[in-house]
């Protein structure tokens, strides 16, 4: 007897863009990712800077339903970040800062769609750092039949037809007064396996969130010379965190040893496109 199912189930994940999904597949079980590409992926109203837009594309080939809302969110100190599901009332208040155009679209293959935002200050909000996260959600829409159904099967094989649809989440920053972020490494340390790594603590203080480029340097055995082997970009540290721990993976010279060498970290403002040196420091290794 031929038998042959075809089960659609939808799993929705929400993810920072740029971070990527290695799905491993049975022979009977075949997954489509769809998603969309959102640029820019982080935004920053500050100043007389109080508009932004957000450009939404759909590289696939089917359409997408997404809803747009805005949710808050925390990060632990390895930077992970979580919804809040239970938002506390002055953090429901300060949904009122932002304005957002639309709340919900169907983007076409191949189609765009520009998300516009606004803040404005109500009265009573006091100077400060006020973030949110812009949510793209998305819906599932009604998949087109498949004609080939069951023919296109093994005789006794059954198939589960896996849709992986990609939402996403971005920062959205409104800053209002003075504001000021200082960083710094307070702890390094190095962890040799089949790769190596070193292991920072990355500190903020101040009355803001701090995003920065992160530079790992050996210094040479005459203190001189400097080769860079290890690079992050983008580590933020959200206010109201003091911490975050970081893990960089090492380039380091075929049968070079760290034992006794220096490393010099280097941190760099992300917010800057000038990129100014914030913090430098020459750590030994034991």
């Amino acid at each position: 007897m031929r038998i042959s199912c075809r089960y659609k189930l939808n799993f929705v994940y929400f993810l920072i863009l740029g971070m990527m999904c290695v799905i491993t597949i049975p022979g009977n079980l075949q997954a489509r990712t769809r998603g969309i590409l959102v640029s820019p992926q982080r935004i920053l109203l500050e100043g007389r800077n109080r508009t932004a837009s957000i450009t939404m594309v759909n590289p696939g080939d089917r359409p997408l339903q997404f809803r747009i809302e805005l949710i808050h969110m925390e990060m632990d100190p390895q930077g992970r970040l979580k919804k809040i599901e239970a938002p506390t009332p002055a953090q429901e208040e300060q949904k009122k800062i932002l304005r957002y155009s639309p709340r919900r679209t169907v983007l076409d293959p191949g189609k765009s769609q520009t998300i516009r935002l606004m803040a404005r200050r109500p009265a009573g909000i006091p100077d400060g750092e006020y973030r949110m996260h812009l949510s793209l959600s998305p819906i599932a829409l009604p998949s087109p039949s498949d004609k080939t159904g069951a023919a296109a099967n093994p005789a006794g094989q059954t198939n589960f037809d896996i849709d992986l649809l990609i939402g996403v989440t971005l920062p959205v920053f409104v800053r209002y007064g003075k504001l000021e972020s200082n960083v710094g490494v307070s702890r390094v340390d190095v962890v040799k396996s089949e790769k190596t790594f070193v292991n920072l603590d990355l500190t903020r203080s101040g009355n803001r969130s701090a995003s920065v480029n992160i530079d790992v340097y050996l210094v040479g055995e005459n203190g001189q010379n400097e080769e860079r082997v290890g690079v992050i970009s983008g580590a933020a540290v959200y206010y109201p965190n003091k911490l975050r721990m970081v893990r960089i993976p090492l380039s380091l010279p075929k049968n070079s040893s760290l034992s006794g060498r220096n490393l010099k970290i280097v941190l760099k403002d992300n917010e800057n496109k000038k990129g100014a040196v914030l913090f430098s420091k020459i750590f030994s290794v034991p």
